[in-house]
């Protein structure tokens, strides 16, 4: 675990998060467990953001009447929303997922 720590630190939207967590004591039995959740909240996190582009550029797409620029965002959309409920169903990230928490 902790060469996926010293992995995701230097990455600019975990790296503050990682580094906090790492000099703090955690209050929990399984750090683990404690580290995963973080990075699950994390890859929610940035999965609404990215949602909440994607919206923007919707709108954007529809006024300007790009109809195959809209298309594609709404499956971009679509595909967001249904990770997101994937993690939001889901029991902790397994930590297989570790390296792809900001794909």
């Amino acid at each position: 675990m902790s060469e996926a720590i010293i992995n995701i630190q230097d990455d600019p939207q975990c790296g503050g998060v990682v580094r906090a967590l790492s000099l703090s004591e955690l209050p929990y039995d399984d750090v683990g467990a404690a580290f995963r959740d973080s990075l699950k909240a994390l890859k929610l996190r940035h999965i609404a953001d990215e949602i909440r582009e994607v919206k923007t550029a919707l709108v954007a797409a529809e006024r300007a009447g790009q109809a195959e620029n809209a298309r594609t965002l709404m499956l971009r959309q679509s595909a967001l929303q249904q990770e997101r409920q994937r993690l939001l169903s889901s029991g902790p990230l397994p930590m297989t997922e570790v390296g792809s928490v900001n794909a």
